[in-house]
């Protein structure tokens, strides 16, 4: 009895044993597949995680070489644009150009895609697809999901304060293997184009106005104006989008500034300080219904017609072009060191401190000392008048070494006023074109060599976006 139930307990506990090493080797056995299948996932997340990232480099390998070989011929056209604009007298600001490019470079970028045999993403004219077999089992795939959002000009036909273009362009690429797996990234790159330059010897500048001589530079590549730059107006250097009008500012303060107003320029309040090493240049009319404390070692362009109420510290060393007609209603304390281009007729009433060493050149008709105005003295000064001029019978006092020149009608002139010459005075043709040859032009010219713009492919700053695919 007792010999029985110790085999009988062995026969259990050896059953018992055999039990628990089943169990042990199912547990190591489906540990085993359940490590080798996360092995397999694992490794298949790298392969198709390096192919997306392949096909990101696939493609960023053949645009750089791509758009080196665009952007040179590229550069070659807009060359031979800006030239023939030139020479036409219809050169553009450099922006324009700049956007040009851009434009160009993007009708470009869908050539390139239509080379490396991008196709339509199911019909969708806005969604490019490509797939790249890799082997036989793997491949990557290269999309734009939404092409205008993903191939972008994010600077064009806006007011940038850096000069030139940026171009962003936004890539997504799969990588697959065994035709079921597969990991997407999303990464993008830039294109950045200009500012485009123009280097001359001085004479054949693009942003350069005037004529015989009398030149103003537009300035370029300034900041834009905010409303509050309108408030402390010539505190900083900076262009104007619009119309400006200078109200109730407490103290006007233009000196070593560059100011563009890209419309009519109207200031209702007297400029204390006056102009003082400065550029305005101003596309429409100037109406300074105040006085001017001076316009010192400066320049003044305004693009329409000007109205001068009065300019107290007179013009020193300065150059004034206005593209219309210009009226100085108010004295003038003094012209000296100093050239005036009016491109229409010009009215000048009191110039108390006569005009000195300057050159002014009236394209139309002149009207001097309007409305019983004087004009104290003239000095080692030419004016030139195209059109006709009216004296209203008064003298200039104290002329020394100065003369004006009238093309067209001399009318009101008092006696002994031996410094006018004129034809319609009985000045023979011979000796005015003597006496009053204009200055000539200094237009110049450009070529290639004198327009450049940098460009580039940067991916310095190119990261991944990861994305897992259900």
């Amino acid at each position: 009895m007792s010999r029985n139930n110790e085999q009988g307990m062995a026969l259990a506990l050896v059953l018992m044993v055999i039990a628990i090493i089943s169990l042990l080797s199912l547990s190591v056995i489906g540990m085993t597949v359940h490590n080798a299948k996360q092995f397999d996932t694992t490794e298949s997340n790298i392969q198709t995680l390096d192919l997306a990232e392949m096909g990101f480099t696939y493609y960023e390998t053949s645009f750089q070489d791509f758009y080196k070989r665009k952007m040179e011929e590229i550069n070659v056209n807009i060359q031979n644009n800006m030239i023939s604009d030139f020479e036409s007298g219809e050169l553009k600001d450099v922006t324009v150009y700049e956007e040009i490019v851009a434009t160009k470079l993007l009708e470009a970028v869908n050539v390139f895609h239509e080379q490396l045999s991008f196709s339509t993403n199911n019909g969708n004219a806005d969604s490019l697809l490509l797939a790249k077999p890799i082997g036989m089992d793997s491949s990557f795939q290269l999309a734009f999901p939404h092409i205008p959002s993903n191939i972008v000009c994010t600077t064009c036909n806006q007011v940038e304060d850096t000069p030139g273009e940026h171009i962003e362009v936004t890539l997504q690429s799969t990588g697959m293997t065994e035709g079921t797996k597969s990991r997407t990234v999303r990464a993008s790159f830039s294109l950045n184009i200009g500012p485009i330059t123009i280097e001359t010897d001085g004479s054949g500048n693009p942003n350069e106005v005037g004529d015989y001589g009398i030149h103003i530079i537009k300035p370029t590549n300034l900041s834009t104006c905010s409303e509050d730059d309108v408030r402390e107006f010539g505190r900083k250097s900076c262009s104007f989008e619009g119309p400006v009008e200078i109200n109730n500012i407490n103290r006007v303060n233009i000196e070593d500034a560059s100011i563009v107003v890209s419309g009519s320029l109207t200031t209702n309040q007297p400029l204390n300080n006056g102009i003082e090493n400065s550029t305005i240049f101003v596309t429409g009319d100037g109406s300074f219904n105040s006085p001017i404390n001076g316009i010192d070692a400066s320049n003044l362009y305004i693009g329409g017609t000007a109205n001068f109420q009065n300019l107290n510290q007179g013009v020193n060393g300065s150059t004034l072009i206005i593209e219309e007609n210009s009226y100085f209603n108010a004295p003038i304390n003094g012209i000296d060191h100093s050239k005036f281009l009016i491109g229409g007729s010009a009215t000048f009433e009191n110039i108390n401190q006569g005009i000195n060493n300057s050159l002014l050149i009236i394209e139309e008709n002149a009207t001097f000392s309007a409305n019983g105005g004087t004009i104290s003295g003239m000095e080692n000064t030419t004016i030139h008048v195209l059109g006709n001029a009216n004296f209203n019978n008064r003298k200039f006092n104290k002329v020394r070494n100065a003369r004006i020149c009238v093309r067209g009608q001399v009318t009101e002139l008092p006696k002994d006023a031996d410094y006018v010459y004129s034809p319609s005075l009985g000045t023979d043709e011979t000796t005015f074109n003597d006496v009053c040859a204009l200055p000539e032009s200094s237009s110049g010219t450009i070529s290639e060599e004198d327009i450049s713009f940098d460009w580039s492919f940067d991916t310095a700053n190119v990261e991944y976006e990861y994305q897992i695919d259900e």
